[in-house]
């Protein structure tokens, strides 16, 4: 499948090179974590005499190994979202970045964690480890990093991340909208007032599903989001979505979905996108997710934003992507489409590498008016092969028989 891509900062390109361990399948993919107790952040003074405030942390981020050669391994930390109780002293701590960690993977694992924090109101924490031993083993997660106390003196923050896999959190990855059909995950920021055209920006990223309750007499199955973190891939401006929010799907008469995110759009907060509930697209099912979302709060009619997000569980494929009518797999639909057809269904001809687009009528069966709908389609002026159509690759909104090969992978 086309999965959605992190877009990371510049820096990642001055990393040197190293060889390392062969990855596995699936390393790459993201994996949700969630705090556990033993987690703290630190507010200290050093330039006062106050006492130090110290408070455990909840919340979660998402850990992904990066495609590079190094010394050991790289991870992105993304979507931190870290919260404290609120206590009687009136501290409460809510913590949001990014970071990465790298680990020198030998005897014993020593590790870097590197955080990029905006804590309340104050952005642009850098809290680092320094090179230490694993507090625990991999892959969890006991590293205590700091401020080296230049930014504040008078707020100099430690946080301590004690950190495992959780079963309950679900990572998705968006899959990213291409161009000319842009199906797939785009974001839009337009101006109501302006003559200036819409403009389909491409976004990547990934977010959590956590199962928070379903069931009663109209079973409705919800979920909160979280540690959602988006960013434009390929676009024509920069934007990064960050937040959460909750999701629910379900009905006895009619399955419905809906989702309510609450994120920051680059330095703008509180940023509600809302679907309201809606019907599945043909051809989607839970856990894939399919979903329009519009601004219900925008400060002005200069930037009012809307989301559709298309989504999949970390390790589950998307549909393949073909071009209906192009039986023979050369990218192109032509008069050698229906003779390659009647060659396979009538004299032991080749199988196509994609049954679904040789289905050119796409009802589900493989017979001699799959060859006679490209005819009249390109020399009858007869009615194109439907979606994903002739021309441009797309998805199977309901695949029938799938893509073991195909041009447009």
């Amino acid at each position: 499948m086309k999965r959605a891509r992190l877009v990371l900062s510049a820096w990642w390109l001055t990393v040197v090179f190293f060889p390392g361990r062969p990855a596995a399948a699936g390393d790459f993919d993201p994996v949700g974590y969630e705090l556990l107790p033993g987690s703290v952040i630190v507010d200290d003074c050093a330039a006062c005499e106050r006492p130090a405030i110290e408070m455990p942390l909840t919340g979660t981020f998402i850990a992904t190994r990066l495609p590079v050669k190094i010394v050991g391994e790289l991870y992105s930390l993304t979507g931190i979202q870290l919260y404290s109780p609120f206590s009687e002293s009136g501290a409460e701590y809510v913590v949001k970045g990014s970071g990465t960690l790298h680990r020198m993977v030998k005897e014993p694992d020593l590790q870097t964690l590197t955080l990029d924090l905006t804590v309340n109101d104050a952005k642009g924490i850098q809290l680092t480890s320094g090179q230490v031993e694993a507090g625990s083993g991999w892959p969890a997660m006991d590293l205590r990093a700091a401020e080296d106390g230049s930014r504040d003196p008078a707020r100099l923050y430690t946080i301590h991340l004690v950190a495992a896999p959780s079963k309950e959190l679900v990572a998705y990855q968006l899959e990213v909208a291409e161009p000319p059909t842009f199906q797939g995950s785009f974001f839009i920021d337009d101006c109501k007032i302006c003559a200036r055209p819409t403009v389909l920006i491409p976004i990547g990223g990934s977010f959590l599903l956590e199962k928070s309750g379903g069931g009663g007499p109209n079973p409705v199955t919800k979920y909160y989001v979280k540690s959602l973190d988006l960013r434009t891939v390929n676009g024509p401006s920069d934007y990064h979505l960050a937040g959460l929010g909750t999701y629910e799907w379900g009905g006895e008469v009619a399955l419905l979905q809906s989702m309510d995110l609450t994120v920051s759009v680059n330095e703008e907060e509180g940023v509600i996108l809302s679907s309201g509930r809606t019907s599945f697209p043909d051809g989607v099912k839970f856990p894939d997710l399919e979903i329009g979302l519009e601004h219900q709060n925008p400060k002005s009619q200069v930037h009012v934003y809307s989301l559709q997000l298309v989504a999949h569980p970390v390790g589950s494929e998307a549909p393949p992507q073909f071009r209906r009518g192009d039986a023979n797999g050369d990218a192109s639909v032509d008069v050698s489409d229906p003779v390659f057809i009647l060659f396979w269904e009538f004299a032991g001809g080749e199988a196509p590498g994609c049954l679904d687009a040789a289905d050119t009528d796409a009802n589900g069966q493989h017979e001699i008016t799959d060859a006679v709908v490209v005819l009249d389609y390109l020399f009858l002026g007869g009615p194109a092969p439907p979606a994903p159509g002739p021309t441009n690759c797309g998805p199977a909104r309901a695949p029938v028989f799938g893509c073991d090969s195909s041009p447009c992978r």
